[in-house]
Parts: structure tokens; sequence; C-alpha cells
């Protein structure tokens, strides 16, 4: 049997490529099910309330999500290659990406159960920051997180490259700032829970995170502002969606709006290879979030960004941007796109670092 560079008989290699590639395609297109399918559920709450665990929104979040998990386990059991990016737990191999992934998936879904007992125990939740609900973006957001980290991964440890890894990590990019985004879906809706000026803080400071990642990984020139635009047409099919289940009697009146933040992943391009700091990136990153969406909620209606809630958002979203792109930058550094392949030399023990 052929035998690869690093020792493997080359089927379990590419059994293990195989396997974990198509998993992450279905993971993104779940996850993005998922952002759906949440919207539609708040759209559905809002205007029909909570009878039944078994509402249309709830079966397509949870078989999306079934679907995931069991995509992610098996890719995780018929991975079988021995590479610095796998874990080995005695004689299983786990890539490590992967394996973060699927624990996110698995959080959305034990979130299910979690949230029906919650809801026996204490009643319903009134806002979307209820403890068995953030388990649940939580696990979204993690799922994100581990499949653009598993996408870099299949890059490194391949030699040559895979093609696909570039697109894959512009997906989760997007995926993750959509999910980030999601946290604040009962803002959009009109129906806050918690005081004002959270809304442009927390949106100004948590979108940076995902678009200073993206573009620090530098897989397409732009990079950002292609995620931006790629975030802004998944909301627009959203509210299409919504629009289609309000006509048919699936889902209420309400339709969220959403930020506009095309001209932050611009700036964000511009900045993230000319500034050392990734944290300077950020605050300037949610400076901009913060001035072209004035517009967008004074316009709208939904409510205003009066000038009450100006201090503490503008604080509170320069100090978390700063926070967000320190931490997209470390985790796109730690990655290190640039710094060769992950593949041992052929003959040699070690790890290839040019």
């Amino acid at each position: 049997m052929p035998v690869s560079q690093t020792g493997e008989p080359s089927a379990i290699i590419e059994q293990g490529q195989r396997w974990v590639r198509r998993a992450l395609s279905f993971l993104l297109f779940g996850l993005l099910l998922g952002l759906v399918g949440v919207y539609w559920d708040i759209a559905w709450h809002i205007e029909m309330g909570r009878h039944t665990f078994f509402t249309p929104p709830h079966n397509f979040i949870y078989g999306s999500m079934l679907i995931v998990v069991a995509v992610a386990g098996l890719a995780l059991a018929n991975d079988r290659r021995d590479s610095p990016a796998h874990a080995s737990v005695g004689r299983f191999r786990f890539q490590l990406g992967m394996l973060v992934a699927g624990i996110g998936a698995l959080l959305v879904l034990a979130f299910g159960p979690l949230d029906e007992f919650w809801h026996a125990a204490f009643g319903e939740d009134l806002t979307l920051w209820g403890p068995m609900h953030l388990v649940g973006l939580a696990g979204f957001v993690v799922a994100a997180l581990g499949g653009l980290i598993a996408s870099v991964v299949e890059e490194k440890i391949t030699p040559g490259g895979w093609a696909g890894a570039r697109w894959h990590v512009l997906g989760f990019a997007t995926a993750l700032l959509a999910l980030v985004v999601l946290h604040l879906a009962e803002y959009e809706f009109a129906v806050p829970a918690f005081p004002m000026f959270l809304h442009p803080a927390l949106l100004a400071g948590g979108s940076v995170l995902a678009l200073v990642l993206v573009a620090r990984l530098d897989v397409f020139p732009w990079a950002a502002t292609l995620t931006a635009v790629a975030f802004t047409g998944l909301r627009v099919f959203v509210h299409v969606w919504l629009v289609g289940m309000d006509a048919v009697g699936w889902a209420g009146a309400y339709k969220p709006v959403f930020p506009f933040l095309i001209l932050t992943g611009f700036v964000v391009d511009v900045l993230v290879h000319r500034v050392r700091w990734g944290a300077l990136v950020g605050v300037v990153g949610a400076g901009v979030t913060l001035v072209a969406n004035v517009p967008v909620y004074m316009l709208t209606e939904v409510y205003p960004w009066t000038v009450e809630i100006v201090v503490p958002a503008v604080v509170g979203g320069l100090v978390l941007g700063g926070v967000m792109g320190w931490v997209g930058v470390w985790i796109a550094d730690a990655l290190r796109w640039r710094a060769g392949r992950w593949v041992p030399e052929s003959g040699s023990e070690g790890v290839g670092s040019s």
C-alpha cells in the first residue's frame, strides 16, 4: 500500500481529508440554516407565543443541527490522520478545528432539552439572553469558529494546500459575523429587555472580531469587505424568508432591521496590514460601525440611537472593539496562515516550517 511522507497509508489520508472537507461544507450550511431558523423562531414567538416545543422553526433548527452533529461525528470517527494539528486520545486522532466545531454543534443540540427543562422550572424567558438561550447561541459561535479553524488547518496539513480552504474560511467568517450579530436580535425586532445603549455598544464591538480575523488571515484581497457583503446578502435572505413565512401564516409581521457593516469591513481591510496593533484596528472599526449605523436606526424608525445613550454606547463599543480586534489578530496569527505547511519534511521526523 502506498505510504505518504508522514508514514501513513495514503488511503487513510485521503479518507480523512474527504470526510472532514465534506463535513465542513455541511457544517457551514447547517449553521446558516440554523441562523435563519432562530430569526424565524423569534418572529414566531413574538406573534404566536410558545404553545409547544415542536413548532416549525424549532423543527427547522434542530433538524439542521442533527444533520450537522451526525456529519461532524462521522468525520471525526473516520479521520485517522496523524498530523501536528490532530489531538491524540489513545488510538484516536481528532482534527482540532473539527473537534471544536463538533462540540459547538453539540451545544446547540443540547440547548433544546435544556431549554425545555428551564421553561418547565422557571416559566418562559422574555429575552433572547436567557441562560439556556445563551448556551445555544454560544454553541453556534463555537461551531463557526471551529469550522474556520478547521478550514485553515486543512489548508496547512495538505502538501500544496487545499483549494477550497479559502472559500470555507470566508464562509465561516460570514457565519461567525452573522451569529455574533444574532445575539442582538431582540433589538433588531424592537423588543429589547435590556438598556438601549447595549445595542450600539455590542454591535460596534462584537462585529469587529470576525472582520479583523478574516482580514488578518488574508485569504482573499478585501476579505473583510467580502465577508460584510456576504453578511448583508445573508440578512436579505433572512428578511425574504420571513416575508414568505408571514405570507403562509408561519411567522409574524415583525421583520428585523439589520446593520450596515460593509464600510466597517472596508476600513478593517485598509488598516489590518498597515497598523501593527489589532486593538487599534478594532477601535477604529467599532467607531466606523457606530457612525455608519446611526442613519440606519434613525431612518427605519425601529428606535433611534438617542443622545442619552451616546456616551455609554461609544465608550462601551470602542473598548469592546479594541478587545475584539486584539483577539481577532491573535487568533489569526496563532493559525499562521503564511507561516508554512504543518507537514513533515520528506524523510524527517519533524514538522516543516518553511
